[in-house]
């Protein structure tokens, strides 16, 4: 008897981590996609990536945009901000337990402002250490992928307030 539940327990186990791994991979493919727009385009790309999140995931997502975020985000960079924002929603899902996400595009002077702000449980940062040497990979290629297009990436979070992730970048000057 004991044998038989301790065989139900690993099953139930089984069971999450394969429904995890299956979630995991409708969330590589679902990013999966052809070029990212930018310019105006972009946010209207977001905004369709983040209703179909919203939809597979159960996770509440507003975007605020001001008009001249759009015009500050060039081709050759859209793609980098669009994996930077997947990535930070990917964690977002995997480890906050938020229930809303709200991803924020602005211009702050000479640069483009991207947010991503959950209502998660947060984390401590601290612990990251002064090299950052244990980040996740994850967090490891959204500071790689910030500084190939010339940006910074900050997080800012603190346990039970959720997590705040920002990326300035250099705006694109559109000619008319």
């Amino acid at each position: 008897q004991k044998q038989i539940e301790a065989a139900r327990l690993n099953l139930d186990e089984l069971s999450e981590i394969a429904q995890q791994a299956y979630t995991d991979i409708r969330e590589v493919i679902f990013n999966l996609r052809t070029r990212t727009p930018g310019h105006a385009e972009f946010i209207n790309h977001l905004g369709e990536y983040l209703a179909t999140y919203q939809a597979c995931f159960g996770i509440r997502t507003t975007i605020t945009a001001q008009e001249e975020a759009g015009a500050g985000i060039s081709d050759d960079k859209a793609d980098q901000i669009m994996y930077i924002i997947q990535e930070a929603l990917t964690n977002i899902r995997k480890h906050s337990r938020a229930d809303l996400v709200e991803v924020k595009l602005s211009i702050a002077g000479p640069n483009l402002l991207v947010e991503i702000v959950d209502n998660g449980i947060g984390f401590d940062p601290s612990e990251w250490g002064e090299d950052h040497s244990w980040r996740h990979l994850g967090l490891q290629i959204m500071w790689e992928r910030a500084e190939a297009i010339g940006g910074k990436l900050e997080i800012d979070s603190l346990p039970g307030q959720g997590t705040r992730v920002r990326l300035t970048v250099p705006a694109a000057v559109m000619s008319l």
